[in-house]
């Protein structure tokens, strides 16, 4: 799960970061922004950003500049007041509609919060203000950080699962890449047994009102092959000509890699949004008919997993196609 957050500009003059020694405190920012956040900018604000990144001491410009370039961050249509703005906590709370924490120097966010702390979390609206200097102890980037490294039980709520591991990827990025070798045979399994099939479940999950390019690897045999030519007429028939899944796709690749090569390569499976891998032991199986099975879950930033190898071994496929919607 990602965490939207603000960067409220006082941050940039807290104390902590103008301290040259204070090294630790940059580090720990944007790795919780690199791993488990997206900055939500205001618009029109990206270069009021870079301007700020200015006024540290030098040493850290390039880490918060690379920060700027790499990490994930959404620019909004939307304008809003710097924290300072705001008298209360109650009234800091209308941001919630713009995102769900929002990080700000520790003295102002201090006299906002107005509990004795720097952090303070609304249990209406869910929005939280957190000082700078308590980052690590923000409930939704703390949240964000246990549900990547936390695996599934069996039999869990299916629609919890996607709220806490897969909503705000969805939210906020439109490119899907899906790694799992059984994807394509389960898929004609179940639907020749008369359920819906994981492909088909996860298309239904994902956000009414925006539209998805997926690319799905898996085993489909080879060119011309029965597997393919079923394959091919279970995405037409009953995905892309499924008037509620197909309003959520502008794009869908279905690529066949040989057994062997999932084999040697690309054994682990994966869902992929942007920067981010989710890599699940079973895989699409946990959108299947049957209870939620209990496997492993992790997410790893892309360099740090195979799935750029895999993708480029993808690319000498046994076969694909390509649907435009």
């Amino acid at each position: 799960m990602l965490t939207d957050f603000y960067l409220d500009k006082s941050v940039f003059d807290a104390t902590l970061l103008k301290e040259e020694s204070c090294s630790a405190i940059h580090d720990t920012i944007l790795e919780y922004w690199k791993r488990y956040g997206i900055l939500i900018i205001p618009n029109n604000s990206a270069q009021e950003y870079l301007e700020s990144i200015k006024t540290l001491p030098p040493k850290f410009h390039q880490r918060w500049i690379q920060a700027f370039t790499d990490c994930s961050k959404f620019q909004s249509s939307e304008h809003w007041n710097a924290c300072g703005s705001y008298d209360s906590f109650h009234k800091v709370t209308s941001l919630s509609k713009f995102f769900t924490t929002a990080l700000a120097e520790d003295t102002i966010s201090a006299v906002i919060c107005d509990n004795e702390k720097t952090s303070r979390l609304c249990l209406e609206s869910f929005f939280e203000l957190v000082g700078i200097g308590s980052i690590t102890e923000s409930a939704h980037f703390s949240a964000s950080k246990d549900s990547s490294t936390r695996d599934i039980s069996y039999n869990a709520d299916l629609n919890k699962v996607w709220q806490e591991k897969f909503e705000k990827f969805t939210q906020f990025n439109s490119k899907i890449f899906i790694s799992d070798r059984f994807l394509f045979s389960s898929a004609l399994r179940d639907h020749s047994n008369g359920y819906k099939s994981s492909i088909a479940k996860f298309i239904e999950m994902l956000p009414i009102g925006k539209k998805f390019n997926i690319t799905i690897l898996s085993d489909g045999d080879t060119p011309n092959s029965q597997m393919q030519i079923e394959t091919s007429n279970f995405f037409t028939k009953h995905i892309i000509n499924s008037p509620p899944l197909a309003q959520k796709i502008s794009n869908l690749k279905l690529v066949s890699m040989g057994e062997t090569e999932f084999k040697k390569f690309a054994h682990d499976r994966y869902i992929r949004f942007d920067k981010h891998v989710c890599q699940i032991g079973v895989g699409m199986a946990i959108f299947e008919r049957f209870n939620v099975p209990a496997t492993t879950f992790s997410v790893k930033m892309l360099y740090e997993s195979t799935a750029l190898d895999i993708e480029r071994i993808a690319l000498d496929s046994l076969w694909h196609e390509v649907y435009k919607l």
